[in-house]
């Protein structure tokens, strides 16, 4: 029931006081691309990609090294 009402304030005329609101300006950004290898951004890369590593093999140390299988009798 209430889209008819949606639908026609949406086609009415705009407000006197809307049209005179200044616009905003548009800005520009300027992008400048230095071209080549960044090495601090691989370097970022390769310390997240060796601290997972170690976290990695510290969870493998972590685990117990000779699991008996569960109801096994050890003799």
């Amino acid at each position: 029931m209430c889209a008819p009402v949606a639908a026609s304030e949406a086609l009415a005329p705009p407000d006197s006081r809307e049209q005179d609101a200044p616009r905003a300006g548009t800005t520009i950004v300027r992008v400048s691309d230095r071209g080549g290898f960044d090495w601090g951004d691989a370097g970022i890369g390769a310390v997240g990609g060796i601290a997972i590593s170690l976290l990695g093999v510290g969870l493998v140390l972590l685990l117990p090294m000779n699991r008996q299988p569960q109801g096994a009798d050890t003799q």
